[in-house]
């Protein structure tokens, strides 16, 4: 498979526009439209990147470009250690809404409702729930 077949393929798989692949790419939205329309071949290091986004590594690198290195690229490097931060903190925020819909009602201390209750009033709405009446005050006319 040539280089361009597999961009396109890779391109169907991924279900990405071409704004969107030259986003996630890095590449500029004409070279996209370049590679599909087969005018330019993609370097190695962007099919390889490209089966990086989509957790495609054990695929065979394309026949065209012959073996390559088992070192990454720095580009590569990047965006796999950009890719286990974003799941290191997709983690912790898992982890933090467990721990929050752990909590008991009677654990939530009394400043807490109190201050629910005054952001309750400021929105304009009341604590138990209710609309407000509608009536406003009025001061008395003199």
């Amino acid at each position: 498979m040539d280089a361009n077949q597999e961009f396109i393929e890779l391109l169907t798989r991924a279900g990405w526009s071409q704004a969107e692949a030259a986003r996630q790419l890095d590449l500029p939205p004409p070279q996209v439209s370049r590679y599909l329309r087969g005018l330019n071949k993609p370097d190695r290091q962007t099919l390889r990147l490209f089966r990086l986004l989509l957790h495609d590594l054990a695929a065979p690198d394309s026949a065209a470009f012959g073996e390559l290195s088992e070192k990454p690229t720095r580009q590569e490097e990047y965006w796999r250690q950009r890719a286990l931060a974003v799941e290191r903190e997709l983690a912790e925020v898992k982890e933090t809404l467990r721990s929050l819909l752990a909590t008991k009602p009677a654990a939530v201390s009394s400043k807490s409702v109190s201050d629910a209750q005054r952001l309750a009033n400021v929105a304009g709405g009341s604590p138990g729930g209710r609309a407000p009446s509608g009536r406003a005050k009025t001061s008395p006319s003199r």
